[in-house]
Formats: structure tokens, C-alpha cells, sequence
């Protein structure tokens, strides 16, 4: 009898611990998450090649999780912006070269543009596995006297059928632009240390 009841006994106190661990996790995930950016932000600033005129960050949402995701312009044209997530206790970030991003809220898809005089490409991503990952590729130039040449997935395309695999892939029409409500490092530094004071 006494065997059974301590049995009992350690259960509960193990569901009790296990209940208390998993309640606390996602404030220890997202303020780990968030300190991480603020370690981030303090080595890019560093960088002899951060323009902090010019350099700008913005924090948005493109998983459905309550961690964002920090986007940083380098302020350069040559180094463009990065996109930085964290995942299983890592920092993930990915060079986007100089291109413009677009995201859908919170349903882990976003998209890069470059347009340039004489051509053009378009990526779609999506966070799987804590990693970026490409769903899909497009390119294109322009060819004087030459019908535009277009591929997608590495395939020769026309250029209605360009835009609508584009179009299914990542509907531009429900996207932000992630320049939106960019700030200074500075100000990203406040703006995260905020959001820590408000899980406090």
C-alpha cells in the first residue's frame, strides 16, 4: 500500500514539474529568442561595413509563432538586407543580397524581388526545419531585338505563364513589405529591450 501511494505520490509531483516546464518554455524561448537579436544587432553594428546612416531593421512575423523574425539592411547595396530566425536555440540567418522582401503574416511564406535594368529575378521561401528554404525560382532578362527570356524552376517559360506561376506561388496582393516600419539599429535595440521589460 505504502508502495503504491509513493508511487503515486512521485507522479504527481512529475506531472507538476513537467506542467510548470512546458508553461514556462515559450517566455524562455522568446526572451532567449530576443536576446539572441540583441547580440546580433551588437556584432553587425561593429562591422566596418555597417552604414548606420542608412543601415536600417525591422522585426516581422512570417511563421505562426510569437518569435519574429529580424530583418536588417545593411545600408550598402552590395551586402543588401539578412534575415535572421531563431530555432531549436540557434541563430539562423540568410543573406538576401540587395532585394526587396515581401511577406504574408504569419504564414510562413516570403518572396524577394530584384529588378534591374536588364533583368530580373523573383524567390519564394518558406522556414522549414528551422532553415530557409527555397519553394521556388524565377528569372529573366531582357535581350535587345530578342523575346524576353524567362525561367522558372529552371525552366523556359513564357511571360504570362511566368507571372501566373508567380502569382500561384506567392500572392503579392496579401503581402507586406518588409521595409515598412524599419528603424534604426539604435531604436531596434530599444524596441527589443521593450518587448523583454513586457514578458517580465
Amino acid at each position: 500500500m505504502i508502495k503504491k501511494i509513493s508511487a503515486l505520490f512521485v507522479a504527481v509531483l512529475l506531472m507538476c514539474f513537467c506542467a510548470a516546464d512546458c508553461m514556462g518554455t515559450p517566455n524562455v524561448t522568446y526572451e532567449r529568442a530576443l536576446k539572441m537579436y540583441i547580440d546580433h544587432i551588437n556584432e553587425v553594428v561593429k562591422d566596418e561595413v555597417w552604414d548606420d546612416d542608412y543601415g536600417k531593421m525591422s522585426l516581422i512575423f512570417i511563421d505562426d509563432d510569437d518569435i519574429p523574425e529580424l530583418v536588417i539592411y545593411w545600408g550598402i547595396s552590395a551586402y543588401g538586407c539578412q534575415i535572421c530566425t531563431v530555432s531549436d536555440g540557434k541563430l539562423i540567418c540568410e543573406d538576401l543580397g540587395n532585394s526587396d522582401v515581401y511577406y504574408i503574416e504569419s504564414q510562413n511564406i516570403f518572396a524577394t524581388c530584384i529588378v534591374r535594368r536588364d533583368y530580373g529575378d523573383d524567390t519564394v521561401y518558406a522556414i522549414k526545419n528551422g532553415e530557409f528554404a527555397i519553394l521556388h525560382t524565377g528569372e529573366y532578362e531582357y535581350v535587345e531585338d530578342n523575346p524576353d527570356n524567362y525561367r522558372w524552376d529552371g525552366k523556359e517559360v513564357t511571360e504570362s505563364e511566368y507571372m501566373e506561376k508567380l502569382r500561384s506561388a506567392f500572392d503579392r496582393s496579401k503581402a507586406v513589405y518588409a521595409r515598412k516600419n524599419t528603424c534604426s539599429s539604435a531604436d531596434m535595440l530599444k524596441k527589443i529591450n521593450g518587448l523583454l521589460l513586457e514578458k517580465k
